[in-house]
């Protein structure tokens, strides 16, 4: 069972998002960018949803570039909608608006290599928390199946086990 993060980011932002992706897919972490998920002909914003639907969070790259985007701002609207956990990752002198202004984000300065990595480093911290309560969730979902599979073996329902009676009379 993986962790699937969508990212959620601006075009303009190729680099980034191509040395994010790569960090968090070494890290064991499915980074879903939909760009690189090209099927011409299909409806792009239906896809989007779908992805952020089958993904257990969003990261929102809010860069000069992503705060501005509408894309970015449709995307984390959808997350939401979804009931999907939106986590900010802010460049240094972007505010944060709109939803995501009462979230903790993660900051980071691009001009400076040492808060880069700082910043990737605690966003594969989160995740790798987020993915362990999901892994530690499923494990107690098994075990309350379980569970009630054997309940239900060692006291079968008891009105199954009558015979039915013919409740017809006649006359």
């Amino acid at each position: 069972m993986g962790y699937t993060v969508f990212l959620s980011h601006s075009t303009k932002d190729r680099d980034l998002i191509a040395d994010m992706a790569a960090y968090l897919q070494a890290k064991g972490i499915k980074a879903y960018v939909a760009e690189w998920d090209m099927a011409p002909g299909k409806d792009l914003p239906g896809k989007v949803a779908t992805e952020i639907k089958r993904s257990d969070c969003v990261v929102a790259i809010l860069t000069k570039s992503g705060a501005r985007s509408e894309w970015v701002k449709q995307e984390y609207a959808c997350a939401i909608g979804a009931g999907k956990l939106v986590i900010p990752f802010a460049e240094k002198g972007v505010k944060v608006k709109g939803f995501l202004e009462a979230k903790e984000c993660i900051r980071f300065d691009r001009t400076d290599p040492d808060s880069m990595k700082s910043a990737m480093e605690r966003l594969r911290d989160h995740l790798d928390r987020l993915h362990i309560e999901k892994k530690e969730g499923f494990k107690r979902a098994l075990w309350i199946v379980g569970g009630l599979v054997l309940l239900s073996m060692l006291f079968p329902d008891e009105e199954k086990q009558k015979p039915q009676r013919n409740s017809t009379f006649a006359i």
